[in-house]
């Protein structure tokens, strides 16, 4: 049975109606507050007082999930660095390179974690011979593949009921997506990374459709998964702290991630190559919850070790895959 289903911490400050409200935006992150008010019942004036002070703390962020893959970057890989001495200029540099998804500087200022997309193997070395071995600072890196990404619902308490299944929750799947996006998908796409909660009307502006065509394209894309949406904490909000949970596993990596999916507090789950295969990414209110998160981790079958980074920093360039 998963863990993540037992008693969790819960997140301070949060009473009944903010968990409504965020509960609400985790099934429709584009829902209006009128939507939103007539989803929890409650009224309008209330919900927006909510929501408003839920986003302006950071806790409510709706982002638009999009397979790299789909917009010609099928090759994702996180990159580990170990520098020599102060990286915040590493970083900086680093977070202008084409590609750069995001960057998180972790809590012993020596290390940036790095995730980047690119078109092809070729062009990913070219990124890491130009934007990390030629660095004077860096001491060391590792670079692995992302072969699959999972991103569930993010959940504030412990989820009740049983684990999410996987098909509801990957994101990218490491397969040829086989779709064709022509010129307005790639613009609406583009858009929705920087605000999965822009309007169609600001979206019919810049696609240069109507907005009947808009929203219809918009449905066909969620429609077909090219686009998911996810309402979960920012990692960057005051009181928030991010941590990356890296496995050394043995056994069936597909069931261990949906253990690992089925956790409170999950932002995304990935496996790619290396000793560690298996990461996890959580967003944690408190100590405790941090230290719940690696204990129910060190309790799931098939997970032979961990080793958790925090970060102290994060650094977004799109920051929404």
């Amino acid at each position: 049975m998963s863990e993540g289903i037992l008693p969790a911490t819960p997140w301070p400050d949060l009473d009944e109606t903010d968990l409504e409200v965020i509960g609400a935006l985790q099934r429709d992150g584009r829902a209006s507050i009128a939507k939103l008010a007539r989803d929890t019942g409650l009224p309008a004036a209330r919900v927006k007082l909510r929501y408003e002070r839920l986003v302006e703390r950071g806790l409510l962020r709706t982002v638009a999930l999009i397979d790299p893959a789909v917009l010609g970057r099928p090759i994702v890989a996180h990159i580990e660095i170990v520098a020599r001495r102060g990286n915040a200029e590493l970083a900086d540099r680093v977070a202008r390179v084409p590609g750069v998804a995001w960057i998180g500087i972790a809590d012993d200022y020596e290390r940036l974690l790095v995730q980047v997309s690119t078109s092809s193997n070729a062009e990913l070395v070219a990124l890491v011979n130009s934007a990390v071995q030629s660095a004077p600072e860096v001491e060391s890196f590792s670079t692995s593949i992302v072969l699959r990404s999972w991103a569930p619902v993010f959940a504030f308490a412990a989820p009740v009921g049983a684990p999410p299944a996987l098909d509801d929750v990957v994101w990218r799947t490491g397969l040829d997506t086989g779709r064709m996006l022509d010129d307005v998908d790639g613009v609406l796409l583009t858009h929705l990374e920087r605000n999965a909660r822009m309007s169609l009307t600001a979206m019919s502006a810049v696609s240069g459709l109507s907005v009947p065509a808009t929203r219809q394209r918009l449905m066909r894309l969620m429609g077909e998964h090219v686009i998911q949406l996810r309402t979960r904490p920012d990692s960057r909000a005051q009181g928030v702290t991010a941590v990356r949970i890296l496995m050394e596993i043995r056994g069936d990596s597909t069931h261990i991630a949906g253990e690992l999916a089925a956790m409170p507090n999950v932002n995304y789950v990935s496996e790619s190559t290396g000793e560690r295969p298996l990461s996890v990414e959580l967003l944690c209110a408190s100590e405790a919850q941090i230290g719940e998160g690696f204990d129910r981790i060190g309790r799931i079958a098939g997970v032979r070790s961990a080793r958790m980074v925090r970060f102290r920093t994060a650094l977004f360039q799109t920051g929404n895959w």
